[in-house]
């Protein structure tokens, strides 16, 4: 299915099987939410401190919606930290199959796709807008884990990442800390994203760099 395309409530519930039924029902409640607000198959391995807060505007949709017996879909896992905070906008944010999500700060995701095997490591704030497309194996880290020194000083470990409304990011990207992508722009794969983007750009390369200037996409 094309992507924020998942068909009728009956068909998703068929898709996902009685035990994803139940841990959608389960999470969704605990969090506070309505009872189909979070959906998950029953591969969604699910971690959430009791001080954690979700909210989800409409519906979110954390791993695949395939069957659980479908072999070609790994799953997907949440952990949330104590006192980290989701917040799922409108329309139908869904993140695919296979990816790894360490909440640990606070994170944000509006009406955007984003495909199998995302990696996502938030320790202050990362921020995707709406209408954004993310390729499969692509990477967002706000923190390095450790410290780096230089004889002057000592290198900040973490910085906010924010995703602007309407950005293509190609398959295979890492997004590291402290980067703003412009609306409008369009990151190609593999790249390595380390300074900000300005709006309607593309960029390639490690690290990346503009290409292009006065880009559009659909």
């Amino acid at each position: 299915m094309p992507p924020n395309t998942v068909g009728t409530h009956t068909d998703i519930l068929r898709r996902i099987g009685p035990l994803g039924l139940a841990k959608t029902v389960y999470y969704s409640k605990r969090t506070g939410n309505d009872p189909l607000s979070i959906i998950l198959n029953s591969k969604a391995a699910v971690d959430l401190a009791d001080s954690s807060d979700i909210e989800i505007d409409n519906v979110f949709f954390v791993g695949s919606i395939e069957p659980a017996s479908s072999r070609a879909f790994s799953p997907t896992k949440l952990s949330v930290a104590s006192d980290a905070t989701i917040h799922a906008g409108g329309g139908l944010p869904r993140i695919g199959h296979g990816s790894v999500l360490r909440i640990e700060g606070d994170f944000s995701i509006g009406n955007s796709f984003v495909n199998s095997e995302f990696r996502l490591l938030c320790e202050d704030r990362i921020e995707i807008g709406d209408r954004c497309s993310i390729a499969w194996d692509v990477a967002l880290s706000d923190t390095d884990r450790h410290s780096l020194f230089t004889d002057e000083e000592t290198k900040p470990t973490t910085a906010p990442i924010t995703i602007n409304d309407n950005v293509w990011i190609g398959s295979g990207t890492r997004i590291k800390k402290g980067v703003v992508v412009g609306e409008g722009a369009v990151i190609a794969s593999e790249s390595v994203v380390t300074r900000d983007i300005p709006p309607k750009t593309l960029v390639a390369g490690a690290p990346a760099r503009v290409i292009e200037e006065g880009v559009s996409w659909d």
